[in-house]
């Protein structure tokens, strides 16, 4: 009795969640074409984006912290060897 009661069950489970998966898709379906809708409808010409781009304040841009291997490298790149064409680190010593 059990067994039927557990294959009953299990066949409604699956017909819920196959319910569910349908009206999801058929949100989905919906949400997406209104999206595609409002982004066709709303084509801003060059004037309009540019007074958009002025509304908002510019972000500062904070200077990157210095590192120990930043200063490594800045070192390498001054040294008379890497400057004066004597060091090439892409070329195999001959």
């Amino acid at each position: 009795m059990a067994r039927y009661a557990l294959r009953l069950f299990s066949i409604a489970f699956a017909a819920c969640i196959a319910a569910v998966t349908y009206v999801g898709d058929a949100i989905t379906d919906v949400l997406t074409s209104l999206t595609r809708i409002a982004f066709d409808l709303y084509q801003p010409s060059a004037r309009e984006t540019l007074d958009l781009d002025r509304l908002v304040a510019p972000v500062a841009v904070l200077p990157k912290a210095r590192s120990r291997f930043l200063s490594f490298v800045d070192r390498l790149r001054t040294h008379a060897d890497y400057s004066a064409g004597h060091f090439d680190p892409g070329r195999m010593a001959a």
